[in-house]
């Protein structure tokens, strides 16, 4: 009887095995697959993938490091997120977050990575710097890591503005996965603006009109206020207020050939209306350009001012301080008295490119995958993750109140989504159609474009006086870029 039972359980070991051997997947080939081949790989695969007699992958307790940007008001609603994710996949998959600031993200993750040292397995910073990231073999495309997964994902399925880049240059891979957008937006008292019948503007003019009308009216009995309220000295202004207005005029921010040439003919005039779109503001005594962020919020919160510009992050702060000094519940304020506006049309002047007038400058987030991953079960966890969080409608409902619009087709597309109230009356509102969202694109020469724009046009807001300071300040910036990047 023994001998026999040993019979029978050397046979369910052997149907056991050849189950589990028979569900184990090795790493396909990209051509086997119909990916675009790359040349020379500066990635590796390793390992197999494991699957259950139902061929769901078997993940045991996979760490995936994650390093991201997110630092600000919103790290800590995107920590809750990841706990969540933690939650639902525990003892399969677990995501560990480490973050730093933008100023030195890059730099940071391209070192660990190069060096091996505390490298992350997955980044999600902004989409302008992964195009050298990409030139420099720091990161790894996400396509095949899908596919690993058994995960249908094609850049289809997310806003093309964001997903034709996911390439980085390598056509017809997917690189990156886009996650949202982001640049400043508006704010507006309801109260004020039901106060003159007024509707919000639809264009320039129509917004100097209703600047000038409310402050008027409101100057009878409050000296202080302002039509309109920003903090010039908040570095999101001139990254992303000011390129907003050039691109609005019709301005091209760089060329085909990489370079800058902002005091070219009409690219001149471009760069030159932008500016002056938003000193017009200043010039008019509409905005107080002296104003730090804080201070413009604080004026905004005690209704001396119709509008504040600001990131769509500062939303909850704002709720607060105008809940606080109204005494209204926070819901009540976000309701009744402050709504959520855009920037688009607002900075084009008479004669700018019809196709140009509603353009906004920000950036967008979008996960990549670090070349050091190589073991196959580790990718396919990976593309997991992403996939939940670009696609997940209540992970994008969270996402937006954090200050993010999505990028996913898949969650902008869901009623649940859009009938909520915060998405409906200030995210949705944020762009005006989304479509006209510009980022940096796919350049490689990010750092050495940009930063000494945004400097360049902060510059010609503050000290310009003529058209001959102006281009003055854009030459000299442009030289300098210019040679950086030949030498690059």
């Amino acid at each position: 009887m023994k001998k026999t039972m040993r019979i029978f359980a050397a046979l369910a070991v052997a149907m056991l095995l050849f189950v589990f051997v028979g569900c184990v997947t090795k790493r396909p080939d990209d051509d086997n697959k119909g990916l675009p081949s790359i040349d020379n790989p500066w990635w590796t695969d390793s390992g197999e993938i494991t699957k259950d007699s139902d061929g769901n992958i078997v993940f045991d307790d996979v760490n995936i490091k994650l390093t991201s940007v997110i630092c600000g008001y919103d790290q800590n609603g995107f920590e809750a997120l990841l706990d969540q994710f933690n939650r639902q996949y525990r003892g399969q998959i677990n995501i560990t977050h480490q973050t730093y600031s933008q100023d030195v993200i890059d730099e940071y993750v391209m070192q660990q990575i190069q060096n091996e040292t505390n490298a992350p397995d997955l980044i999600l910073t902004h989409q302008k710097t992964h195009a050298y990231l990409a030139s420099n073999k720091i990161i790894q495309p996400m396509d095949a890591a899908y596919e690993l997964a058994d995960i249908t994902v094609d850049k289809s399925d997310f806003l093309p503005n964001f997903a034709d880049y996911c390439d980085l240059g390598y056509e017809g891979r997917m690189f990156t996965t886009p996650v949202d957008a982001q640049s400043m937006v508006i704010f507006y008292n309801k109260n004020l603006l039901a106060k003159y019948n007024a509707e919000l503007p639809q264009n320039r003019a129509e917004f100097l009109e209703l600047c000038k009308t409310v402050q008027n009216g409101e100057r009878a009995t409050n000296a202080q206020f302002n039509a309109v309220t920003c903090g010039a000295d908040y570095d999101f202004f001139k990254m992303y207020l000011l390129p907003t207005a050039v691109l609005q005029n019709g301005g091209e921010l760089y060329g085909s050939d990489g370079l800058a040439h902002w005091t070219e003919g009409d690219n001149f005039n471009s760069f030159k209306n932008g500016i002056q779109a938003v000193k017009q503001l200043a010039d008019d005594g509409l905005w107080d350009s002296t104003d730090s962020n804080e201070s413009a919020r604080a004026k905004f919160c005690k209704d001396n001012a119709l509008f504040y510009i600001s990131l769509p992050f500062d939303a909850t702060t704002i709720f607060g301080a105008y809940a606080s000094n109204s005494g209204h519940s926070v819901d009540v304020v976000k309701s009744q008295d402050i709504g959520g506006f855009s920037t688009a049309g607002l900075f084009a002047l008479d004669g700018a490119p019809e196709d140009s007038k509603n353009k906004v400058f920000g950036d967008s987030h979008a996960f990549a995958m670090s070349k050091t991953v190589s073991d196959v079960t580790k990718k396919a966890a990976i593309a997991t993750f992403v996939n939940w969080f670009t696609t997940n409608v209540d992970v994008g409902i969270e996402w937006a109140k954090l200050g993010h619009t999505t990028a996913s087709y898949t969650i902008r597309g869901n009623a649940a989504y859009n009938a909520d109230s915060y998405v409906s009356e200030f995210s949705n509102m944020f762009y005006g159609d989304i479509n006209n969202f510009v980022t940096a694109g796919k350049t490689v020469n990010y750092t050495l474009i940009f930063p000494d724009m945004q400097t360049a046009l902060l510059n010609c807001l503050r000290n310009a006086n003529n058209e001959y300071d102006i281009k003055t300040e854009l030459q000299n910036a442009q030289k300098k870029i210019n040679a950086a990047i030949g030498l690059a």
